[in-house]
């Protein structure tokens, strides 16, 4: 095998039969094969056989499926390996590099993703993006949060009036306060104490939201 063929139906639905061979040697090269053919009709398949009980053709399988290199094949590979596993298996191939560029392009997917997030209808689903982009970024998730609970949402943006405002910080709601509402569920009571927050101090309102979502993740 050394260059991507025509795709063949037959050939392919053979291959895939052959992926679920009892002889892992049969697996593996058909596994190594859909690869080249970059068929997206294997995928499935394929994703499949990330399970298989033998490591050479989890580690084809992997390869074959970066070798695709289509959207639905490296969301199933990350969702289903996780990006440590996808880097060690393949560390060892020449792919690697491959794999790197790969895994960026699917990281900025989820982060747009994420930040469209923000600003979703529902507050639960705001607040998940906020974590999903702390897991990713870190504290660098917290300007894109600061952003989001300043610009108008969906509904009417909640605005706390001047005299209602917290005198010291000491007076402010800590993370604690954030962490007992989002312990009952409520999101959209945590949604508009943080933008609260940043009506009375942004800097402040990091920090917080640094601790809850250390806590929260």
């Amino acid at each position: 095998m050394t260059s991507a063929s025509p795709d063949h139906t037959p050939d392919v639905k053979e291959l895939l039969r052959d992926l679920r061979d009892d002889r892992f040697w049969v697996r593996e090269r058909a596994a190594e094969t859909l690869g080249y053919r970059r068929s997206q009709a294997a995928i499935t398949g394929l994703l499949a056989a990330l399970g298989d009980a033998t490591s050479t053709v989890r580690e084809r399988a992997a390869e074959a499926l970066v070798r695709i290199g289509s959207e639905e094949a490296l969301a199933g590979l990350h969702d289903i390996l996780g990006r440590e596993k996808v880097t060690e298996m393949l560390s060892r191939t020449g792919l690697q590099e491959v794999v790197d560029d790969v895994q960026q392009i699917h990281l900025e997917q989820m982060m747009d993703t994420f930040y469209e997030a923000l600003r979703h209808d529902l507050h639960a689903e705001r607040w998940r993006a906020a974590q999903g982009l702390w897991k990713l970024k870190g504290a660098q998730a917290i300007e894109a949060l600061l952003q989001a609970l300043q610009e108008p949402g969906p509904e009417s943006q909640h605005q706390i009036q001047q005299d209602a405002r917290p005198a010291s910080i000491s007076d402010r709601p800590d993370e604690y306060t954030l962490l007992d509402i989002l312990a009952r569920q409520d999101f959209q009571a945590a949604w508009r104490l943080a933008q609260d927050l940043v009506q009375v101090d942004a800097e402040y309102a990091a920090m917080i939201f640094e601790r809850v979502l250390d806590l929260t993740t």
